[in-house]
């Protein structure tokens, strides 16, 4: 099974979105979605390359994959094969324009 690795950019967006979500949801929006993250992170790590490939990041240093977090949101992480780790970069909400997203991460 492989290490997940969350990124510190990548978490703090997890948790801001997970604070919003309980101030304007309520807790059990919030905790549902929480679940959501962490099934997700548990499928990444049965199966490092699960996710699509990031096209709008293909000429990056890594192959950045994402997994679909429903209901809006997105993983984008890489995988390092040597160390069988997988690195979260950024939780994406899918309703932004993805051409953004390709800027941001390096």
């Amino acid at each position: 099974m492989a290490k997940v690795i969350w990124e510190e950019e990548a978490r703090e967006r997890e948790l801001s979105i997970l604070e919003y979500g309980r101030k304007n949801f309520g807790v059990h929006a919030s905790k549902k979605l929480y679940e959501k993250f962490k099934r997700a992170e548990t499928n990444l790590m049965g199966n490092p390359l699960i996710g699509m490939r990031e096209v709008y990041l293909a000429n990056r240093s890594h192959d950045y994959r994402s997994l679909f977090v429903p209901e809006y949101f997105k993983l984008v992480y890489y995988y390092d094969e040597m160390y069988d780790t997988v690195f979260i970069s950024d939780v994406w909400d899918t309703r932004r324009e993805p051409v953004v997203q390709a800027f941001r991460l390096s």
